[in-house]
């Protein structure tokens, strides 16, 4: 694709655009390229896809990113990949795609030359918010006959039902599957084959790709194609929050077990995004960063680049940022990164999200550096901590030296980790806990809030956090759907018990058990009312969010849930500047030494500032 007939030199501001054309008998699919002028507004689509196979199944097939399937341009042959050959072959027979205009990077970019790969990158957004339309290609249909006509029917019908009479959704629960309720609210999309068919349309790769944070979040409006069927990308998009809000998210990551996990939360994920670039916020590419981590590239370098675009004007001009293909390496690309997002925020809210060593891939990024090519969704379950306080008033203190890539703050040392429990994903795959119970036996039956020591548990394990629309502190009568969790043979909105349960087998007194739960004292375990089915739902979903987070005891007898890198001897610090506690590790066991970040924390009763509520002295330390 370097032949120098078939990519002439562009001048500032130009684009190339593709258009399908009649072929000359030998090659299923002919094209030609001409160049534009970005500036003369021209009329045209852009494509986001993935370069690699578009299904687990064409994975296991053969089908690589490699181009390796020849179609005529320009006159000249050229090769594009599987998933690329199978949407040029389609396109011209769906009426919203014939005779378009196209921008497809694989072809109008000249992917041999890094100059000119760096310098469409660097206008990217433009190349995205100036299309009239963003076409999703999901890949071809699937091979299981009806199955992707179901999928999409069934994204339509909840886009449908929430526009028209959004409380109905209510009623589509898991337990009701293939009831005459479901069948009600969404006709035959109701259905449990309708269910299978959309847990598996949100498997496909299209979801995992970095890029199309900026292709979606830029665009002016968005169809999903997938073989020859449409949908609006904004009924994806209330299918997307309807699943990761109610108990269907762990029906979903039930369904297709051979297949990879889930991503019904991306176009969720993207709506925040797109929200988020609208407001120009001064953490904008921090909080996509956080938001993106489980995406994939092709160069990691791509999970900084591929959201610069969104960033807005916080980024815009900054040399750290600029994409540099030719001589920034990836460790080089996230150091930059970080040094240039702790320059331009007033918080420390970057350390939070660098999670020690079990999430990182990259050798020789300093602990304060997150690592971005880690993809698996982290921290706590939120984006900007702004619910949080821990270090209250306390201003910033911090100095970066970039010779040693040594960050110094100011903290106060809360107390030391004495037991690390099970994680959450541990406990959501069916496995018991013996180490939760060991620490909720262990805490005093009254916490130092003053809270009962059940109540203080069921609040840690969701950061205190409840609700579709979050509120925080939550609600009180959250801790009846936490308790129903807590014992042996609880009901389970319609999942095996052993799937979700907290099998902690621990002997609750009625006195514990009716402080958390609103019930008059006296009220025995049994006697406990079990919870609606819509506030078990919620539980069910916030609980599932956030899943790789450990739970914790201190020294002190305070609880706590962190990064699935901490262990026993790992220090919990409020630091200033940062929204949340910090699991630091020393480097030596020398007083005043240096310390890893081991990542952000919630320490219940120590999230609003109270720890620094008598204005204690802190001391200096060094992050290596």
């Amino acid at each position: 694709m370097a032949d120098a007939e078939l990519y002439m030199p562009l001048l500032a501001g130009q684009i190339r655009l593709l258009e399908c054309v009649p072929g000359d008998g030998i090659h299923a699919v002919s094209c030609k390229l001409r160049v534009v002028d970005l500036g003369s507004n021209p009329e045209y689509i852009t494509l986001s896809y993935t370069w690699g196979p578009a299904t687990h199944e064409d994975a296991a097939s053969g089908v690589t990113s490699t181009p390796a399937i020849p179609i005529l341009c320009n006159g000249k042959e050229v090769l594009v990949t599987k998933n690329l050959f199978t949407f040029l072959q389609t396109a011209p027979a769906i009426s919203l795609l014939a005779s378009k205009s196209m921008w497809i990077d694989a072809l109008c970019i000249n992917q041999a030359d890094l100059a000119e790969r760096t310098s469409q990158v660097n206008i990217m957004a433009t190349i995205y918010h100036s299309a009239e339309m963003v076409v999703v290609w999901l890949g071809e249909e699937d091979k299981m006959a009806g199955l992707t006509e179901k999928a999409l029917k069934l994204v339509r019908a909840i886009g449908k039902t929430k526009r028209e009479n959004e409380d109905d959704l209510k009623r589509v629960v898991p337990s009701k599957l293939g009831s005459e309720v479901m069948r009600a609210v969404l006709g035959e999309s109701g259905d449990i084959e309708y269910w299978r068919a959309i847990a598996k349309l949100f498997r496909r790769n299209y979801f995992t790709r970095v890029w199309i944070v900026q292709e979606i979040a830029l665009k002016k409006t968005a169809k999903a194609v997938c073989g020859r069927h449409v949908a609006d990308w904004d009924d994806v998009v209330e299918a997307s929050a309807f699943l990761t809000s109610t108990s269907w998210t762990r029906w979903i990551c039930t369904q297709w077990a051979d297949l990879p996990e889930s991503q019904h939360a991306i176009p969720t994920i993207l709506k925040a995004i797109e929200d988020m670039r609208k407001k120009d916020s001064q953490n904008s590419l921090l909080y996509s960063l956080i938001r993106t981590r489980r995406f994939l590239a092709s160069d990691l370098r791509d999970k900084v680049y591929a959201l610069l675009g969104v960033a807005g004007e916080s980024v815009r001009g900054k040399a750290r940022l600029s994409p540099e293909y030719d001589h920034r390496s990836l460790t080089e690309t996230y150091v930059s990164a970080a040094i240039q997002i702790l320059h331009d925020s007033k918080d420390l809210l970057l350390l939070a999200c660098a999670e020690g060593d079990e999430c990182r891939n990259i050798a020789g990024l300093p602990s304060w550096v997150p690592d971005w090519s880690h993809s698996r969704v982290l921290g706590l379950g939120v984006t900007g901590y702004t619910r949080f306080s821990a270090a209250g008033t306390y201003p910033r203190h911090m100095f970066i030296d970039e010779g040693p890539l040594t960050l110094e703050v100011k903290g106060l040392k809360l107390d030391d980790i004495s037991t690390a429990g099970e994680s959450k994903a541990h406990v959501l795959h069916g496995n018991p806990a013996p180490t939760w119970r060991k620490i909720l036996l262990a805490m005093p039956e009254t916490y130092h809030t003053g809270q009962p020591r059940v109540e203080v548990f069921w609040r840690t394990l969701i950061t205190d956090t409840a609700g579709l629309k979050p509120q925080h502190p939550a609600p009180p009568e959250w801790g009846t759907a936490a308790l129903a969790r807590f014992k042996n043979g609880a009901r389970t909105s319609g999942f095996a018990a052993a799937d979700c349960r907290f099998p902690l087998d621990v002997p609750l007194t009625a006195a514990v058990e009716s402080a958390s739960s609103g019930e008059p004292a006296g009220s025995s375990a049994e006697s406990l009312s079990e919870p609606k089915d819509s506030l078990e739902d919620e539980y069910e979903a916030t609980f599932s969010h956030a899943a790789h987070l450990r739970l914790f005891a201190t020294s002190k007898d305070y609880i706590g849930v962190g990064s699935e890198s901490l262990r026993v001897g790992d220090q919990v610090w409020i630091v200033a500047g940062s929204l949340v506690p910090l699991i630091l590790r020393p480097v030596s066991a020398t007083p005043g030494s240096s310390y890893t970040v081991v990542g952000g924390a919630y320490l219940h009763g120590f999230m609003k500032g109270e720890a620094l509520s008598g204005k204690p002295a802190l001391e200096k330390i060094i992050i290596v």
